[in-house]
Parts: C-alpha cells; sequence; structure tokens
C-alpha cells in the first residue's frame, strides 16, 4: 500500500497547530514562565528542575511536531517540480530531526544549544532553497515570497532589539509557520489539484 503523499502535504499545518498547542499548554501549565519571556528561553519550560511542572509536555511536544515536520517535508519532496525543491526538502527533513533532538536533549543538557540555533539555522536554509526552487517552476512569485521570508527573518532577528532566547525563537517559529503557510497555499494547493 503506498502512502497519500499528497494528503500528507496537510501534516505541515498540523504541525504549526500541534507546536503551539503543546507551548501554549506547556505555559498553562507553568504560569512562572511569563515572566521569563524578555529574559528566558522556551526550553526553559521543558528543563526538568523543582519549579517546572510536567516538562515532558513541552518535549514530547516537539518530537510530536518533528515527526509530523519529517512526514510534511517528504509529501514536499513528493510533490515537488526540480531537484532544488527536492533539496529543499531534504534540508526541512533534517531540520526536523533537529527540532526532535531538542526535545530529547532538553534545556540543561550538554548539545541542547547548538541544537536549537541549528534547527533555525536548518530550518531558514529549507525554505530559502525552496524559494530558489519555486523561482526556477512556475511559481515565482510564491519563490519571490519565500526567499523574501527566508532573508528578513535572521535580519530581523539580528536588527530588532530583542532581549531573550525566547523572543529569538518566538520570531523563529514564526517565520517557519509563515513559510508554512505561505507553501500551503502558494503552492501545495495549487500542484496538488
Amino acid at each position: 500500500m503506498n502512502p497519500d503523499f499528497k494528503s500528507m502535504s496537510y501534516l505541515g499545518l498540523a504541525a504549526v497547530f500541534t507546536a503551539w498547542a503543546f507551548i501554549l499548554a506547556s505555559i498553562a501549565l507553568n504560569p512562572w514562565w511569563v515572566g521569563h519571556f524578555t529574559t528566558g528561553a522556551l526550553s526553559e519550560l521543558g528543563t526538568p528542575g523543582d519549579h517546572v511542572k510536567y516538562p515532558w509536555i513541552y518535549n514530547s511536544g516537539l518530537v510530536i511536531t518533528s515527526i509530523l515536520a519529517f512526514l510534511y517535508s517528504v509529501s514536499l519532496a513528493y510533490l515537488s517540480l526540480n531537484r532544488v525543491q527536492v533539496v529543499g526538502s531534504a534540508f526541512f527533513m533534517i531540520a526536523s530531526v533537529f527540532l526532535a533532538m531538542i526535545g530529547i536533549f532538553h534545556g540543561g543538557t550538554y548539545p541542547h544549544t547548538f541544537i536549537s540555533s541549528y534547527f533555525f539555522v536548518q530550518a531558514d536554509l529549507s525554505a530559502f532553497t525552496w524559494g530558489i526552487g519555486l523561482l526556477l517552476s512556475r511559481f515565482r512569485g510564491t519563490g519571490v515570497t519565500i526567499l523574501a521570508l527566508s532573508v528578513a527573518a535572521p535580519v530581523l532577528a539580528s536588527l530588532l532589539p530583542l532581549t531573550s532566547a525566547a523572543e529569538d525563537e518566538t520570531l523563529g517559529i514564526l517565520a517557519i509557520d509563515l513559510w508554512v503557510f505561505i507553501m500551503h497555499f502558494g503552492f501545495v494547493r495549487r500542484v496538488r489539484g
């Protein structure tokens, strides 16, 4: 039985909503964290300790979201119209593996900071590559939009007076979310038929 790659393309949207559901649930269970938004990191919600309630919710949410994101990237590879788009899909597969590792190597463990940072770099590289791939296909307008987003997000992160990792991470998550929505409505729905 062959997987339904076209239906799997909805998993990008599912990943967006799943990630926010787990993040918001973790914040609701740890209301003290709201005061740390401008000084801390989102991963504090998944760092085991006396002050964190149910860190496994945040960490398992990252792993579940990463599975959805990986399957989404597989569907993108299937829907790809050229090799550059396939490479962009592969980059997002790698990003999704790093997303899972953020939850596995939670805050307070040695590789956490590198893994978390690299996830955002890899996701942006995927969007940038997809932008180029779309420019090489009939979806030039979507390609320009995604290229602009992939360049603007890190530039904004470096120019805005952000004071915490949580603010940087939120900006990065919102950029990825926007990429998924643009991909869904500007490419996936149109090519899927």
